[in-house]
C-alpha cells in the first residue's frame, strides 16, 4: 500500500478577491500535493498558473497540472499542445492531467478517441498524464483508463485502487479565500 498525501486541486476560482494563496499556510495544513489548473480548450489559460505554481513549489509541494477538456470544439492534440505551451518552464513531478466532464455531443468512442489522442501528445513532454474523470465516465470509456493514471472525482471504487482522488465536498484549507477541492494522492499507485 503506498503512501497517502493529501491534495487540493485550485483554479482562478481559488482567487475570489484576487490575492494570492498563502503555500506556507497551505503546506502548513497538511497538504503535500496541488494539481493546478492550466487551461480550458484552446483559448483559456489560468492567469493565476504560473503565481500559483511558483507559491506551490517554494513551499514543497507536489506540483501538477489539470487541462478541462472541450472535446466538441478542438482536436486532442491542439488542445494538448495548448496546455503544454501553458505549463512550459514549470515545475510539473505530477504531471497533465486531462479533466473530462463534457461530451459536448461526442460518443463514448470519441471521448475515448479524443482522450487517447490528448494523453499521446501530452506523453511527448511530461511523464504522466492522469485522467480526471467521475466513476459514471469511467464506466462508460472504451479502454480506460487508456494506460493512464486515475484521478478520480468523488469515487465511489476503493481509493488504494487509484493514483488520486477527490472528496465529494470542498472544504476550508488554511491560506485560500473560499473553499477548495481536497483528495488524496497515492504517488505509488
Amino acid at each position: 500500500m503506498s503512501a497517502q498525501i493529501r491534495m487540493i486541486d485550485v483554479s482562478a476560482n481559488n482567487h475570489p478577491t484576487d490575492e494570492p494563496i498563502k503555500w506556507p499556510w497551505v503546506k502548513n495544513a497538511g497538504v503535500g500535493a496541488v494539481m493546478v489548473k492550466c487551461s480550458e480548450g484552446v483559448n483559456y489559460v489560468n492567469p493565476w498558473l504560473g503565481r500559483d505554481a511558483a507559491g506551490a513549489s517554494q513551499a514543497g509541494l507536489l506540483i501538477g497540472y489539470y487541462h478541462f477538456a472541450h472535446p466538441g470544439q478542438q482536436v486532442p492534440a491542439v488542445e494538448a499542445q495548448h496546455a503544454l505551451a501553458a505549463i512550459a518552464g514549470l515545475p510539473r513531478e505530477l504531471g497533465l492531467a486531462l479533466d473530462l466532464e463534457v461530451t459536448e455531443g461526442r460518443t463514448w468512442q470519441e471521448l475515448a478517441d479524443f482522450a487517447a489522442g490528448f494523453h499521446t501528445e501530452a506523453c511527448k513532454v511530461v511523464e504522466h498524464s492522469p485522467n480526471y474523470v467521475n466513476d459514471y465516465f469511467a464506466a462508460n470509456l472504451p479502454g480506460f483508463p487508456w494506460a493512464q493514471r486515475q484521478w478520480r472525482a468523488r469515487t465511489a471504487r476503493t481509493r488504494f485502487q487509484v493514483w488520486a482522488w477527490q472528496e465529494s465536498t470542498p472544504i476550508a484549507v488554511p491560506g485560500i479565500v473560499g473553499l477548495t477541492d481536497v483528495g488524496y494522492l497515492h504517488p505509488d499507485a
